[in-house]
């Protein structure tokens, strides 16, 4: 915007908008801190609900006795017979031994000199598990080599699976080579048959394998078992039936202590974390406290979450949390004595189970809690979350109106004092004029 500066008035009109501007905005300041504010009571709001999930992720992996209790597997024979834990076993020794593993068919292609040689057109009809499918053997379908059948079968024949085996033999090392998915004598079955005609190679496959389901000993007890995944055997456990045992494997089950303290300790660690930033937020005589400081969101939580903690009795010969070696120190963090959790697990792990995990439990009561809480819908934290943002763009509209404003104030202010400018230009080429004619007249006169 053109100005003069006080080039005819002497007054310094810079400086003065200056000052006027800087007063007008004086509200807008107001407008930006308060922005501000929220920004950080958001964060601060974002932060708490971050450690929220934090200990909910650590409850929710121990709410369950199934979670909870870890636990660790053996085999005598860890290359013919593997173990995993995958439900609640019971902690003993368990003798099993595998005479042979499940198989499923396995079918084979006569041999080719390479993987694209043109086969005769026609039709591989292939029959798993009792379901039959037409597999082309056609230019348009990419299918007149072994090599397509394969990707082709791969592609839409459902339980089985198809590759080109080089077997490094002879002029003719390729073969197409079909397998069931599936194992057992009545699930891993394939049947097939080949129609063709016209000119190409030809097609013929034979069974290479057949089906079988395992057999094991377990408990002076004959077992057979369609999958080399056997989850029936022991419960809780699944054996990895890889080979033919020699003799008898011993599979021992005992409780992992250790594995389910180290658990306990994260979930008091994610509390006693989230802990400490509500009390650094809620402030103290000595500290002024966080952008949280009086929330009333935090301290509902707060109340929440204490009320569960206060409100867990024992189960059996568990009388307390004590019995469990969790405690309260005078700052109100959680304590935890590992030692004496891993006693209590080892005499009455049925007792502990009780008393923390499932709905009645600390921690099954615990992680509902939090997912009330934690309800992206209806609970605690989110809503507040949103409540943040509305203000916080209805602060950035206003701001921007604004300024907006005061671009068009400033723009008038400086209207005015150029026409002021101009104005007193004017007299003062007047009152020069006058001052000539004066003199003018003064001379003639004498």
């Amino acid at each position: 915007m053109p100005g003069v500066d006080g080039i005819v008035s002497g007054i310094d009109t810079g400086s003065m908008i200056q000052s006027i501007m800087a007063a007008a905005r004086r509200p807008l300041g107001k407008l930006k801190a308060q922005f501000d504010e929220l920004g950080a009571q958001r964060a601060a709001m974002q932060e708490f609900n971050s450690l929220l999930g934090k200990l909910q992720t650590a409850v929710e992996a121990m709410d369950t006795s199934n979670e909870m209790t870890a636990f660790e597997l053996s085999s005598s024979q860890p290359d013919q017979l593997g173990v995993t834990a995958t439900g609640d076993p019971s902690p003993g020794t368990y003798n099993v031994r595998t005479h042979y593993t499940a198989l499923g068919d396995i079918h084979r292609s006569n041999s080719f000199s390479s993987p694209t040689d043109t086969l005769r057109k026609g039709t591989l009809k292939l029959t798993i598990d009792g379901t039959q499918t037409n597999v082309p053997i056609q230019t348009a379908n990419g299918t007149r080599t072994i090599e397509g059948l394969a990707t082709y079968i791969n592609d839409n024949v459902v339980g089985a699976r198809a590759y080109v085996l080089d077997t490094g033999s002879g002029s003719k090392p390729y073969r197409l080579m079909i397998e069931a998915e599936n194992t057992g004598a009545t699930e891993g079955n394939i049947t097939e048959s080949v129609q063709q005609s016209g000119g190409g190679e030809r097609l013929r496959i034979n069974q290479a394998q057949g089906s079988r389901d395992a057999r094991l000993t377990f408990a002076n007890t004959t077992v057979y078992s369609p999958s080399n995944q056997n989850t029936n055997l022991i419960p809780g456990v699944t054996l990895d039936l890889k080979g033919a045992t020699s003799g008898t494997a011993q599979v021992v089950v005992s409780r992992d202590t250790q594995a389910t303290a180290d658990n306990v300790q994260g979930v008091v660690d994610a509390y006693n974390e989230l802990l400490s930033f509500m009390n650094k937020q809620a402030g103290s005589a000595g500290s002024e406290g966080g952008p949280l400081a009086g929330d009333s969101t935090m301290r509902t939580i707060n109340r929440r979450i204490q009320s569960v903690l206060n409100t867990t009795t024992g189960n059996g010969s568990i009388t307390g949390l004590n019995a469990l070696g969790l405690g309260s120190a005078q700052t109100g963090d959680l304590n935890f004595d590992a030692a004496a959790f891993k006693s209590a697990l080892e005499n009455h792990s049925s007792d502990v189970m009780a008393t923390i995990t499932g709905p009645n439990g600390l921690f099954g009561r615990l992680a509902a809690e939090l997912d009330v809480i934690g309800d992206p819908v209806s609970g605690l934290i989110q809503p507040r979350l949103d409540s943040f943002d509305t203000r916080m763009s209805d602060l950035t509209d206003r701001v921007e109106t604004q300024e907006e404003r005061l671009v068009a104030y400033e723009a008038t202010i400086r209207d005015q004092f150029l026409a002021m400018e101009m104005v007193m230009a004017r007299y003062q080429a007047t009152g020069d004029y006058l001052e000539q004619q004066l003199a003018a007249l003064n001379g003639s006169n004498k």
